[in-house]
């Protein structure tokens, strides 16, 4: 598992996390109240990546998150390499 970029050593599966968004969605008396953030999980494969996007859609739904998004992209410089994105949203109360 790695953050934001996965070393390219040509071992796989692995799996990429980034935050995409960290955004205030209520304010109140000048005061940030709740954020709204949007992480996005990639697995890279050379095989089907299936089991592994149930069970990090199983973990990140556990955590509170919302699943947003799940697509497939290709990596046009390794037609062997499958690429799945899934993007997820939680709200958090700010403390203060």
């Amino acid at each position: 598992m790695f953050t934001d970029k996965a070393p390219d050593a040509g071992k796989y599966p692995a799996i990429v996390y980034a935050m995409i968004s960290d955004v205030p969605i209520l304010a109140a008396d000048d005061s940030e109240t709740m954020t709204k953030t949007t992480i996005q999980v990639s697995i890279l494969s050379l095989a089907g990546s299936q089991p592994i996007a149930n069970r990090i859609n199983a973990l990140m739904v556990g955590l509170g998150f919302v699943r947003i998004f799940t697509g497939n992209i290709a990596d046009p410089a390794n037609n062997s390499l499958k690429i799945k994105v899934m993007r997820y949203n939680i709200a958090l109360e700010q403390e203060n």
